[in-house]
């Protein structure tokens, strides 16, 4: 079974927010292989 997690980011301004979620910007660049390198950082043994 695949887990998910999520982000809380207790942002305090409406900026902090908008600055945060730009970081889906570059979901779609993220590969295999550097998702790969992610999950072995964080420990992920679901991969």
């Amino acid at each position: 079974m695949r887990s998910f997690s999520t982000v809380i980011t207790g942002a305090s301004r409406p900026e902090q927010v908008v600055e945060n979620m730009k970081a889906m910007d570059i979901v779609g660049r993220i590969d295999a292989g550097i998702k790969q390198r992610i999950d072995a950082i964080v420990g992920d043994t679901d991969a």
